[in-house]
């Protein structure tokens, strides 16, 4: 009567293990997919954060940098001091 106590109660933990991991289980493999798609999401947050800043700096330099605007006016507008040739290679295969 003894053995039987133990085994039933043996029984009773590993059904209670059992069905735990089962109840478990599926939260941990939802729970490991969400925190997949935290990490993207961070890692493309982290990206943008860095373009935004290199905008913001861009953006400073065109406001007070006066070497900067004139880049940018040669680069955009093809503008050219008097006497300066501009050669055109946009249109080469590349």
């Amino acid at each position: 009567m003894n053995r039987i106590k133990k085994y039933f109660k043996l029984m009773v933990v590993l059904s209670l293990v059992i069905w735990s991991v089962r109840m478990i289980y599926p939260a941990y493999v939802e729970y490991s997919k969400t925190r997949l798609q935290l990490y993207e999401i961070e890692k493309k947050l982290l990206e943008q954060q860095k373009k935004n800043e290199n905008v913001r700096i861009r953006n400073h330099k065109l406001k007070t940098d006066l070497k900067e605007i004139e880049r940018v006016a040669r680069e955009k507008f093809g503008w050219s001091k008097s006497g300066e040739k501009i050669y055109d290679f946009s249109n080469l295969p590349e």
